[in-house]
């Protein structure tokens, strides 16, 4: 195994290391919601969140310009095209057993959540390659 490879798996093992114990985190506060207060589950939730991000960051700094170029692409098709698929199969399954109305209700705010956080960060990136390219 080459030296590129060894210091891939080195910060695979950091993500799963953050990893694993935040999704249990998620999990727990999930299974416990309904007897915590909502602050706690949110707080908890939300930094179980960070943990992951955090973590991956080891791995995404040590893959090439290539890799990161697919793994975005993938990740941004991938993501829209299943919230888009659980958004009509919810709406779907609700309007013909009439059950399930929060289920689509919940599937519509995450591809709504989805599309707000692409266009804050693509105008982000924008505004600054913009800027980046007035620059030269």
């Amino acid at each position: 195994m080459g030296s590129y490879q060894k210091r891939i798996w080195r910060a695979l093992a950091i993500h799963a290391a953050g990893a694993l114990p935040a999704i249990a985190v998620i999990f727990v506060l999930a299974h416990q919601a309904p007897r915590l207060p909502l602050a706690v589950v949110l707080v908890g939730l939300t930094l179980a969140g960070a943990l992951l991000l955090v973590s991956s960051l080891p791995w995404w700094r040590r893959i090439d310009e290539m890799e990161r170029e697919v793994h975005t692409s993938c990740w941004y098709s991938g993501s829209l095209v299943g919230a888009l698929a659980v958004l009509l199969w919810t709406m779907g399954l609700s309007a013909h057993t009439g059950a399930h109305r929060e289920l689509a209700l919940g599937a519509g705010l995450c591809f709504v959540a989805q599309s707000v956080v692409y266009l804050i960060f693509w105008a982000i990136r924008s505004s600054s390659l913009s800027s980046r390219a007035m620059a030269r």
